[in-house]
């Protein structure tokens, strides 16, 4: 893996190292460990009489310093070659500065990933970040850090910790500069060897609000910094749409909670995956939300004190990965950050390096939860995720403490996803089992939400809501949207014998939108089904009010769609994933999208509107350059593309392809058609390195593949800078559109065979393997070892 690294979103855990308590000439760099410790450089630390530390990019008071008291440095070797150092302050760190979050992979695994740093070269208060990739392994543990930025580290980067955006992490410390402007550094790993008793293993497991008992977390997966705790694990736990949502409505469910939880404990070797399954709107999300958030200790002290339910054992859960419009490359990576373990480049290395971070540290079940399988990216991502992720580890990993639970619908677009565990499985039907109670007290709670309900009485709202629960079978969707309408809408309450609706989602839906009133104009009906389109993790409200427009509705200023998302009835429908300007929005409820895209292809093509939706998305990255192109424009785009039958317009979009997520882009490519679209197609399947390269050196990479291969100049005759630029090459003849690497010997066989619908490649080797391929992106998907 190559690109060029992107620092951390929050800095306020780089520290700089001073003399005194008031000059402002730094002599070095540290990182926060926790409360009272920075790890810096030994080198940095012992010739000073006196030390003080500041925090110059702290969210508080930046003015503020700490006095260290003592040092503690590696006693078993040599400070030339163990160059680390832990501080200890005098005080707890100041309001605003946070410990950094922390990984821990060796270094034999980090060569390649890209990496970042923050120091003060020069002894310049105001510092400079730097960053590069991680060349190979120096003697006595250090590594490498190649710098390709136009600033280098210098004297004053010593003690800066080294940032890896591929983990989100700190993953070393930054120990000397040279002469070339490139470093070397030293992995946590490798600090923790030298100095054990500092316990740099489970500062990267827990957080210091965790700090008094270490094992509440045994990894390093934490809710509090998972993007899709406050959008999916708290709200669905507390059984509403949006964390900033008061109440908390979860009930019952107490007989499929203790077999999760039992799950979870387990210690036999059980080879099998626990599938939590079931009609939509049953409750699979909040069940498996319920799980995730009681065995984190911040988010159970959250809890109402009157709370009664069935408590996952803290720190029970290793990793909640929700599936939602992910690809099984991408559930896997979020399990590896998470265990420290290399990041794979297939989803075939997931398994063995989660067994080898097992044998190698003492430590609590690797408990898993995968939540929404049904909603990955495509059904084939879906299926490869139980075949290539969840069924992989149990069967690796399971005599050694993993535990693997998934939710999931049990059917696709693609067909039956429960047949895909192959009888390696156990099942929670959340259809099998009676919930007339917990839907009673659920909807009751929800029809009490209106200050001003007419059913704050409980003798009132009971009788309805046991009316509801009845109607509604076993589904709380239906449950929840019939009570909140009548909670927002009825003047004086209703009575049982009065109450009538139908029992299908869709019609309930149906009738719960047509009572919302229009946003500027536009129905909310269509309102909501621009949104229906969206691909995780959702629009921004720009790109919502695009999309309305461009499925025929007027422009809606997004200002209005903001207030229409944040309304008291719309917001049941619609997740937003935070309350600031950045807010990405998409409907709460996969059936909420099927039922509008369902009502909407009755009249209209549903590749007729994706075309839309992919003219009006290029014309918004024109016009702001797709170098300042949104997130989900280089993400999704493509997916839109490619459900139009129009994959051709993304393909001649040159600039597009410099910045575009090449992983997305490139399993639709051979949907081409046109000359220009079929030669750029070639392209890029001859230039496969280029998915983790930077715009510049994507653009210079081609212009030789356009050489080479006589694919026209359209980026040799850009003006963009590149670091190089072919005018012409000339190499043998060659008739490869890639080449698979991975094999270790000669390949005997070669079989292409259909999977899900999907091209797939087999070949068998005399290294006693056979391999499957993904031809289109030249993914390695499976390895199958011969005796």
């Amino acid at each position: 893996m190559t690109g060029i690294s992107t620092g951390p979103p929050n800095r306020a855990w780089i520290a700089a190292l001073h003399r005194t308590a008031d000059d402002y000439t730094p002599i070095g760099s540290g990182v926060v460990l926790d409360r009272h410790r920075i790890l810096t450089c030994a080198h940095v630390a012992l010739p000073a009489d006196a030390l003080w530390v500041s925090f110059p990019l702290s969210d508080g008071d930046f003015l503020e310093r700490r006095r260290v008291t003592s040092i503690k440095v590696p006693e078993a070797m040599q400070l030339e070659i163990a160059d680390v150092a832990v501080l200890y302050l005098e005080e707890e760190i100041p309001a605003g500065v946070v410990p950094a979050p922390l990984r821990r992979p060796r270094g034999v695994d980090c060569p390649g990933i890209p990496w970042w740093a923050y120091g003060f070269a020069g002894s310049d208060p105001h510092g400079n970040s730097t960053q590069g990739n991680i060349g190979d392994l120096s003697a006595y543990g250090y590594i490498r850090l190649d710098s390709e930025s136009r600033h280098h580290v210098e004297d004053g980067f010593s003690g800066a910790g080294v940032w890896s955006p591929d983990y989100q992490a700190v993953i070393g410390m930054v120990s000397q500069a040279d002469y070339r402007g490139d470093g070397r550094g030293i992995t946590l790993y490798q600090i923790d060897r030298w100095l054990p008793d500092e316990e740099i293993t489970a500062l990267t497991n827990w957080t210091v609000e965790q700090s008094d008992n270490v094992a509440l977390a045994a990894w390093g997966w934490e809710l509090s910094k998972d993007p899709e705790a406050d959008r999916h694990w708290r709200p669905r736990a507390r059984g509403v749409t949006q964390n900033g949502e008061p109440g908390h409505h979860f009930r019952g469910r107490e007989r499929e909670l203790r077999i999760i939880v039992e799950w979870l404990r387990k210690n036999t070797a059980e080879r099998r995956v626990l599938v939590v399954t079931g009609d939509p709107g049953v409750g699979k999300s909040a069940l498996l939300g319920q799980i995730v958030t009681t065995a984190d200790p911040s988010a159970r002290a959250q809890l109402p004190q009157e709370y009664k339910g069935i408590f996952a054992p803290l720190g029970s859960v290793a990793c909640a990965v929700h599936a939602r419009g992910k690809t099984a490359l991408e559930v896997a990576s979020e399990i590896a950050r998470t265990a420290s373990a290399p990041l794979p480049q297939e989803i075939t290395d997931l398994a063995p390096a989660i067994r080898h971070v097992l044998e190698e540290r003492d430590a609590p079940n690797f408990n898993v939860i995968i939540d929404a399988l049904d909603e990955a990216t495509t059904p084939i991502e879906a299926r490869a995720i139980v075949s290539g992720v969840a069924l992989p580890l149990m069967e690796t990993c399971a005599d050694i403490g993993a535990r693997v639970v998934v939710g999931t619908r049990r059917r696709d677009e693609g067909g039956e996803l429960l047949t895909e565990f192959a009888g390696q499985c156990e099942i929670v039907d959340l259809n099998d089992v009676s919930t007339l109670d917990d839907l009673t007290s659920y909807a009751t709670e929800v029809l009490q939400q209106r200050p001003d309900s007419p059913y704050l009485d409980a003798k009132v709202a009971r009788p309805v809501a046991e009316q509801i629960a009845r109607a509604a079978g076993d589904n709380f969707l239906i449950a929840g949207l019939v009570a909140r309408d009548h909670s927002l809408h009825d003047p004086v309450a209703a009575t049982p014998e009065t109450l009538s609706f139908s029992t299908t989602i869709g019609s309930v839906l149906r009738a719960y939108v047509a009572r919302l009133v229009p946003v500027a104009g536009v129905p909310a009906a269509t309102v909501l089904t621009a949104l229906a389109f969206a691909e995780a993790p959702g629009l921004s409200a720009d790109l919502w009010s695009t999309a309305i427009a461009a499925l025929g509705g007027r422009k809606v200023p997004a200002a209005a769609l903001v207030q229409f998302a944040r309304s008291e009835a719309a917001r049941f429908l619609i997740d937003a994933n935070s309350q600031e300007p950045t807010a990405l929005f998409r409907l709460f409820h996969q059936a909420l999208n099927d039922t509008l895209l369902e009502d909407r292809e009755k009249t209209v093509a549903r590749s007729q509107d994706e075309g839309r939706l992919t003219q009006a998305f290029l014309e918004v990255g024109r016009r702001v350059g797709w170098q300042n192109a949104s997130a989900y424009l280089l993400r999704s785009l493509p997916v839109h593309a490619a459900r139009s039958g129009n994959i051709d317009s993304v393909l001649n979009e040159n600039e597009f392809l410099l910045h575009a997520d090449l992983k997305r882009l490139l399993p639709f490519v051979d949907m081409a058609v046109s000359p220009e679209a079929l030669a750029k197609a070639r392209l890029l399947r001859l230039t496969p390195q280029l998915v983790a390269l930077p715009p510049a050196t994507r653009a210079a990479m081609l212009t030789i593949t356009e050489a080479l291969e006589n694919l026209g100049d359209d980026f040799r005759s850009m003006s963009l800078e590149m670091p190089y630029r072919a005018e012409w090459a000339q190499v043998p003849p060659r008739v490869e559109r890639l080449v698979l690497e991975g094999h270790t010997n000669s390949v005997e066989a070669v079989c292409a065979f259909t999977s899900d619908g999907h091209t797939m490649l087999a070949t068998a080797s005399t290294d006693q393997t056979i391999r499957i391929w993904d031809p289109d992106i030249g993914q390695l998907e499976r390895t199958i070892e011969g005796l």
